[in-house]
């Protein structure tokens, strides 16, 4: 079981009421866990470590990916994953994601002439069916969504210094339906798809040039985008965004489409999150932000019926917790609820899509 089980209890009241999976990937391994207000406790270490990790729709599959290009795929139990099916992108691996008949994988690799890459997935089999490249300057795909019509949302980096497009393909990875190119955006690392219907798209985008944040949302009517809103973040400066890789981290649209969570690192606010009203893409603005003392906010995840957010951290030091849960019953706050301290570096964290019980 690991020696990371110590738990701590942030809420006022004891811990109680419904009882939340989570999953989280990490340098040491990936674990299951168990969330019920005000605590979070380990059911188990299922897998190696990994630096994505993803749910299946329906909750019953969990499939992970590592930088040696390793994919797993886990059949989810009450307290446990299950390795079902692996294989090899033989590239690092940034993301994955599942389409909804958990017969397809979307993975994006580094990788200058394959970075978009389909693999067809049957019981213990793993099998790739198709790679794309958008351009030939395209060398990093940083997220994928399929959205329920099985098409597939990338966020891409270019190889040229201030590129990076957002592209939807089809459900073969045939054809690519649309394009977009955020103003200056270096890489596309965010990406979240509206929970109400498929024709709006949350976009992350990092702007290399005046070392700027921006969070964009799309509608879409393929083959046309257009923009609904765009929101310039904090931003930092050359000294603290050398590295781009610093933002932005992952964003998760709340289940009712009117908040975005990210994940942000080397602002002038530092490291943490950010709760973002969107129900008016076009006057959007964060009402709430939690910022890390120690350690760096890596990913988020709300809770499939919006009433937490759980946040993972990377490089945490100290006996500092790895991962947070915040309540967010009443929308547009971050009211901490639980802290979890585990490895020293968590790169993913999800909510099962399952409710509880």
């Amino acid at each position: 079981m690991g020696n990371i089980s110590r738990l701590t209890s942030l809420a006022a009241a004891g811990a109680g009421g419904p009882a939340y999976k989570l999953a989280y990937s990490s340098s040491t391994e990936s674990a299951l866990l168990n969330f019920s207000s005000g605590s979070v406790d380990l059911l188990s270490n299922f897998g190696i470590a990994s630096n994505t990790l993803t749910y299946s729709a329906d909750g019953s599959l969990i499939g992970t990916a590592d930088t040696g290009g390793n994919i797993k795929v886990y059949t989810a139990t009450e307290d446990s994953a299950n390795l079902t099916a692996t294989a090899t992108a033989y590239r690092q691996i940034r993301t994955l994601d599942f389409n909804s008949s958990k017969n397809r994988i979307a993975v994006g690799v580094d990788d200058t002439s394959h970075c978009l890459r389909l693999y067809n997935l049957s019981g213990s089999s793993i099998t790739l069916n198709k790679t794309a490249n958008p351009s030939e300057r395209v060398f990093q795909a940083y997220a994928v969504k399929f959205n329920s019509a099985g098409q597939m949302n990338w966020g891409t980096r270019w190889t040229d210094p201030g590129i990076g497009y957002y592209y939807v393909y089809d459900s073969t990875l045939t054809t690519s339906l649309g394009g977009e190119h955020p103003s200056q955006s270096s890489f596309i690392a965010g990406v979240a798809l509206y929970p109400q219907n498929n024709n709006r798209v949350a976009v992350a985008a990092y702007n290399s040039v005046a070392y700027q944040p921006n969070l964009y949302i799309y509608q879409l009517s393929l083959p046309s985008i257009s923009t609904l809103g765009s929101l310039q973040l904090p931003g930092g400066s050359a000294g603290i965004n050398g590295n781009p890789s610093q933002f932005p981290r992952p964003i998760d649209y709340s289940p009712d489409g009117n908040y975005i969570a990210m994940a942000f690192s080397g602002t002038s606010d530092g490291t943490g999150v950010y709760l973002i009203d969107v129900s008016n893409p076009a006057s959007m603005s964060i009402v709430a932000t939690h910022t890390l003392s120690n350690g760096s906010a890596a990913s988020v995840s709300f809770s499939p019926d919006g009433q937490y957010l759980a946040l993972g951290i990377r490089s945490t030091s100290g006996g500092n917790p790895s991962l947070l849960v915040f309540d967010h019953k009443t929308p547009g706050t971050l009211n901490l609820n639980a802290s979890y301290t585990g490895p020293t570096n968590v790169w993913c964290v999800q909510f099962s899509p399952v409710l509880p019980e």
